[in-house]
């Protein structure tokens, strides 16, 4: 997994690694642990390594560039950490849940992570927003979300479960407003405000692969009008937006990127 620097110029990237064999483990396989490195975007040196981590569900860059989040686990456990981004040094490890989603509030300020998991046996559904720096819970919600995005104004967060995206007041975690996405019950995979705030476009699909129900659509935050665009054969991972607000970029497990005219 990666990401970006807000300014264009880092690379974050965030792989398993194995170490050793499976004789040099008590559990008789082999060790590893989540490399973190962060490169250089147009030379590709390799600037920064970070190994605090033994497995990592998400990784994102602080809109304001300084930190790193790192949602998984390391030695002590599940946790998020919090580091700085060109020192990989450890600003803050967040250890109130398990987290496998997160997202930055356009400020820095806070971060919102979100889990739906078998833990212990317990079927565990919690979102959190959070302190970035001193780590301290603003709101914890009883369910999860697959997909979270910030509003460019920080007053909303998009959370898509299932086939249902809800608004949620980035202060309260009240539910302003809730909509259906599509009527084929494929579940949302990612979401995503366009910069200008005017759409939330939101993309998934069936996890049966591989499956027709693939989608991805816009919904213009005034009218309420949602539209549907049509070209990937199966289920649609990802998405992005063009900093004008004027494209959105989709990734389909069809292997294809398309780059959709808003």
């Amino acid at each position: 997994m990666l990401d970006c620097s807000p300014d264009g110029r880092y690379v974050v990237t965030a792989g398993g690694i194995e170490v050793g064999d499976a004789s040099s483990s008590a559990a008789g396989l082999p060790q590893t642990f989540s490399e973190v490195v962060i490169w250089d975007a147009t030379s590709g040196t390799r600037l920064v390594t970070y190994n605090g981590m033994s497995y990592i569900n998400a990784v994102a860059w602080s809109p304001d560039g300084t930190r790193i989040a790192l949602a998984g686990s390391d030695a002590d456990g599940a946790t998020i950490h919090v580091c700085d981004a060109l020192a990989g040094r450890l600003l803050l490890a967040y250890r109130q849940h398990v987290a496998s989603r997160l997202a930055w509030s356009p400020d820095s300020r806070q971060i919102i992570s979100s889990i739906d998991s078998i833990i212990g046996g317990v079927f565990t559904r919690t979102t959190r927003i959070w302190d970035s720096v001193t780590g301290r819970d603003a709101v914890v919600l009883n369910n999860s979300a697959n997909a979270l995005s910030w509003s460019p104004d920080g007053s909303l967060i998009a959370c898509g479960d299932a086939e249902v995206i809800t608004l949620r007041d980035a202060r309260t975690g009240t539910a302003t407003t809730s909509y259906k996405t599509n009527g084929d019950r494929a579940p949302i995979l990612g979401v995503a405000w366009s910069p200008d705030g005017r759409f939330i476009a939101c993309v998934g699909g069936s996890p049966q692969f591989p499956d027709p129900k693939g989608f991805v659509q816009i919904r213009e935050q005034v009218t309420g009008q949602i539209t549907s665009f049509h070209g990937h054969k199966v289920t649609v991972a990802a998405l992005a937006w063009s900093p004008d607000s004027s494209r959105l970029a989709s990734s389909s497990y069809d292997e294809t990127i398309r780059i959709w005219h808003i």
